[in-house]
């Protein structure tokens, strides 16, 4: 492991700066270079950001399908994190129901828009150091 867990979060952090310029291509490329060290250092919630930032990258590019495809890869890691991992959960279904919205797919947003209030709610009762920080972070 040695460096790389720091190696990922400096693509990361590039990453979220090329975003904040509305270069989206470079972010784009940062973030996916930051994933695939996540991924081999293996630290879930590093993955489920990292997968955040990109379907957030691909979200502004307009490319729907793929944001979905990120931010329910995103929602499947934070579910398994459990409870301290609840505002993430009902993050990544505000990014979902977002995208299913601007797609007519009115029918499935409705539904995660059911369950995401049962997350925040259940959130709520829980305090979190990260509760008042921007979704996207850097690391």
């Amino acid at each position: 492991m040695g460096n790389d867990k720091y190696i990922a979060d400096s693509f990361n952090n590039i990453g979220m700066t090329y975003h904040e310029q509305g270069k989206l291509e470079q972010a784009l490329s940062q973030h996916e270079k930051a994933l695939a060290i996540r991924k081999q250092v293996g630290i879930p919630a590093d993955i489920a950001q990292s997968l955040h930032n990109v379907g957030d990258t691909y979200f502004k590019q307009g490319q729907l399908e793929l944001a979905i495809e990120h931010f329910d890869k995103a929602l499947i890691i934070y579910k398994r994190l459990g409870r301290d991992f609840m505002v993430d959960v009902a993050d990544e279904l505000v990014a979902l129901n977002t995208c299913y919205g601007l797609l007519g797919k009115h029918e499935k947003s409705s539904t995660d828009r059911t369950h995401k209030r049962q997350i925040y709610k259940k959130s709520k009762r829980r305090s979190r150091k990260s509760a008042g920080m921007q979704r996207r972070r850097r690391t």
